[in-house]
């Protein structure tokens, strides 16, 4: 299964220490370079651990006229991420923006967000409880979420 993720999931994962999710769910993801890049803005030492991980490969996107067609729209990681997508036509794409997720539905590309990943980590069986990581998304990773779809979250997780 080809996975590539743009950064949120992966940051949001990782500032909660739970990116072993996204290993034990698709075994590997692919970053774009300009992902990578926004990692080590946001933390030199978590972009360097999530790049020795051997799970994570980092792949470089060849249609530069693609992604600048996108630049006005989205930021460089998700127009990488989406372009990347499209080139070589992934299983899936990880992304929580819901401006690049409607982008990327134009492509025909599957999209699964960090919310996602959660439920579906459960109900593989990769963790107990939404709520408690959902919490720490929010409180630890600074995760924007609205209130109902909060509870929507906790309900398809059944634990409502």
């Amino acid at each position: 299964m080809k996975v590539i993720s743009n950064t949120s999931p992966v940051l949001n994962l990782t500032l909660v220490h739970q990116e072993r999710l996204l290993k034990d769910l698709y075994h590997s993801i692919i970053i774009t370079t300009a992902v990578y890049d926004e990692l080590q803005i946001y933390d030199l030492k978590l972009a360097k651990r999530i790049l020795q991980s051997n799970w994570v490969e980092i792949s470089e996107v060849q249609n530069r006229q693609q992604i600048d067609g996108l630049l006005d729209d989205l930021d460089i990681g998700e127009a990488e991420a989406i372009v990347l997508s499209a080139q070589i036509h992934t299983d899936l794409l990880l992304i929580d923006e819901k401006k690049g997720r409607t982008i990327a539905a134009q492509y025909d590309i599957p999209v699964a967000g960090t919310l996602s990943i959660l439920i579906k980590s459960k109900e593989n069986g990769l963790i107990h409880s939404v709520k408690p990581v959902l919490n720490r998304l929010i409180s630890d990773a600074g995760f924007w979420i609205k209130e109902d779809l909060y509870f929507h979250v906790l309900e398809r997780s059944g634990e409502l």
